[in-house]
């Protein structure tokens, strides 16, 4: 093969003339046609299964397939057409050359398609149609040298630059038009763009071999004889051939696309059956076989946009009270038991057609449509009387309560989220108001809640920065008057609130589990100053109180000594107060942590006592060292005969058990003079005096004399 350089052949040669048969030239273009049809299909599952990671054996067959249908067809287009040719000259053809020119086409369309699946998207187009291109070029001039024949190939040197680059757009614009043929394959007319890109294909490729053909001459020696062994029909015949040859590779791509489609399809099968699996999984709680809280939510907002505004529903929260308790004294196995059998009687309470989720361990969510708000309002209490039962567990037979916060729908809130905070805020309501009870939320009850969140954030900030302030009240011996020991009592001066009911904020710590960080502040803070008072020369005890949630930490005893230590005060003159129900509450935890707390050397006292129940038959097995009376005992011991009777027996108990007494809420003469004469070992109340600053107790300290608080006749001497 040579290049024609416009030089004037030289005499004796002649330029043999030629053409193409028309019916094999359609022949190479129906074929072209099909293969790209073909290719486009398997292009397209070639895609999909890249996205849905399908195996990679599949993954590979289909990747092949695609190649060899691609390459092919290009192939059977090009040989067709160059039996086609008919000019009046014997030619052969190489079988070496032809061989290799379609492994070369089939190699180029395998590395081009693998390029378009993991090159850069901006790039891939120009690598796999660079690939591509340059793969049909060498392709064709292979196949031309594949040709034996006398005559001498000359070719025209502005065809053969002009071939490679057309080859390259229109491998380009065959892969464009395939990919965004497949990203709108959901259109009415897919299968007619398909065709036509299919023919566009195929003109592409069929215009760069005839623009090849046309730079090409056939030069021979006049002197030659050309025998034409091989006629037009023998041609045809071979021309056929190759296309049946065409047509069985296609095939053959066909039917190993058809397997991966198949593996496709199973593996399609199978992760939806998993996804729909997941999706009950997603949607259900596995324990009681309700709704969970995402799937809940997601009912409850098609449930409201399907009533519309002009129906009413009624959004309930339920929480089990004192769950935990159940779990920690039982397990976690009968906690579940529990919560299957709650779940049963919540579905039998409720109306048909109400959506019901467990939104939390022991919490549970319902909506229910009835349109009748006289009907929805008995359901809250509904529920709350069908739980009242007791449920048997194995051979224990427990009974519950429940606190409900509910909202209706649309007067308290016009969507889901607020109808549910709303809800919530009301169940809190009832938590922190005794349990057990319903109510539907209110302005009043958001306003609460707000005010709780700023003031449980303002708490924070005040004890990480010290704006609490620890008051002293004096508490002094009932023989002699003499000033023995100070309670702690914390108070919150507030920047806009100002001060603030210890009632309310120590509440509010328990609440949001602050407390230990606020009664270890207060024991710290409290022992700090007494402490300083003992380097002034008065050696007073201080009792500080210990929340009953605390009582429960294992931590207590080494926040106690932690106290001491960063304080400097000696353990003898601390003193920890414990109310009596929480005491009660667990009874031998209690007694192990206030062991190990007597053993630093600190004193124990029971706060509050008389208020609670049993105190009598546990009294013994507790470390305490002191009791302190109740105020509610004292109130009115100058007027009711049976209080002075139950404080006298009081003191003559604790005595009986070498326990100390202190008797709060002493406001008056009579109330001393009383006490005194039941043999009260410490008094505490506003006739001493009311809790103080330790700028202000100083002050008192330095003014108070005992013959200024006791009866006369009963002034020590």
């Amino acid at each position: 093969m040579r290049v024609l350089l416009g030089i004037d052949l030289p005499a004796g040669m002649l330029v043999i003339p030629y053409q193409h048969d028309v019916f094999l030239v359609m022949v190479a273009l129906c074929i072209a046609v099909a293969a790209a049809f073909v290719t486009q299909s398997l292009m397209e599952q070639l895609t999909v299964m890249a996205r849905t990671g399908v195996s990679a054996l599949a993954l590979r067959v289909g990747w092949l397939s695609s190649a060899f249908c691609m390459g092919g067809g290009v192939w059977a287009l090009h040989f067709i057409s160059l039996l086609a040719l008919r000019a009046p000259i014997q030619r052969d053809y190489d079988v070496g050359l032809t061989v290799l020119s379609l492994l070369i086409v089939i190699a180029a369309s395998a590395w081009a398609l693998h390029l378009l699946q993991h090159a850069r998207p901006r790039w891939a187009l120009w690598q796999a149609a660079a690939v591509s291109g340059l793969g049909i070029v060498l392709m064709h001039y292979l196949g031309m040298l594949s040709m034996r024949m006398v005559a001498v190939q000359l070719y025209n040197p502005g065809y053969v630059l002009l071939v490679l680059p057309l080859a390259m757009g229109t491998a380009y614009l065959g892969f464009y038009l395939v990919q965004h043929l497949h990203d709108n394959a959901s259109t009415g007319v897919y299968l007619s763009l398909k065709l036509a890109t299919s023919l566009v294909m195929a003109l592409g490729v069929a215009a760069v071999h005839f623009v090849g053909m046309h730079g090409m001459r056939l030069i021979l020696n006049i002197d030659v004889q050309a025998y034409v062994q091989r006629g037009p029909a023998a041609d045809t015949e071979m021309g056929l051939v190759v296309g049946v040859v065409a047509m069985l590779i296609m095939l053959i791509g066909l039917i190993s696309g058809g397997w991966v489609q198949r593996s496709l399809y199973l593996q399609r099968n199978a992760l939806s059956q998993t996804a729909m699996r997941l999706q009950q999984a997603s949607d259900y709680d596995p324990l009681t076989g309700l709704y969970n809280s995402r799937a809940f939510r997601e009912r409850l907002e098609m449930r409201l946009a399907a009533l519309g505004e002009a129906h009413n529903a009624l959004i309930l929260w339920l929480d089990l009270d004192q769950f935990k308790r159940i779990n920690d004294s039982l397990g976690h196995a009968q906690g579940d038991e529990l919560l299957v059998q709650v779940a049963l009687r919540l579905r039998g309470a409720l109306p048909g057609g109400a959506i019901l989720g467990r939104y939390a361990a022991d919490e549970f969510c319902a909506v229910i449509s009835d349109g009748d708000v006289a009907n929805l309002q008995e359901i809250p209490q509904r529920l709350r009387e069908q739980l009242e039962p007791p449920l048997q567990l194995s051979d224990t037979a427990l009974q519950l309560s429940a606190s409900i916060g509910y909202t209706y729908y649309p007067d308290d809130g016009r969507n889901s989220a607020e109808l549910l905070r709303d809800a919530g805020i009301a169940l809190g309501w009832c938590k922190k108001n005794g349990r057990n009870r319903s109510q539907r939320f209110s302005l009043e009850l958001a306003g609460e809640a707000q005010m709780d969140l700023r003031l449980e954030q303002d708490l924070r900030q005040a004890i990480d920065q010290n704006e609490l302030q620890v008051y002293f009240q004096p508490i002094v011996r009932g023989d002699s008057g003499e000033v023995e020991a100070l309670e702690a009592l914390v108070r919150w001066p507030h920047a806009v609130f100002g001060m603030i009911n210890p009632e309310r904020f120590v509440g509010l710590a328990e609440q949001c589990g602050m407390i230990g960080e606020l009664d270890a502040w207060v024991m710290q803070r409290a022992a700090r100053e007494v402490r300083e008072l003992h380097e002034h020369g008065r050696k007073i005890r201080v009792g500080v109180n210990c929340s009953a949630l605390n009582l429960s930490d294992p931590e207590l005893p080494m926040r106690v000594e932690l106290a001491l230590r960063s304080s400097g005060l000696p353990a003898s003159y601390l003193t920890l107060e414990i109310t009596e129900n929480a005491l009660m509450g667990n009874v031998l935890q209690a007694a192990e942590s206030l062991q190990k707390i007597r053993e630093l050397g600190v004193k124990v006292s029971i706060d509050d006592f008389g208020t609670g129940y049993s105190s009598l038959a546990y009294l013994r097995k507790l470390p305490v060292n002191a009791l302190k009376i109740d105020r509610s005992f004292i109130r009115e011991l100058d007027i009711n005969r049976q209080d002075q009777e139950l404080t006298g027996a009081i003191i003559a108990m604790a005595h009986k058990l070498q326990l100390r007494v202190v008797a709060e809420g002493v406001e008056s003469l009579k109330h001393v003079a009383l006490l005194r004469e039941q043999q009260c070992d410490l008094l505490q109340g506003f006739w001493f005096s009311r809790p103080l600053p330790m700028s202000e107790l100083r002050e008192w300290l330095s003014l108070y004399r005992p013959v200024d608080v006791l009866p006369p006749n009963q002034q020590a001497s």
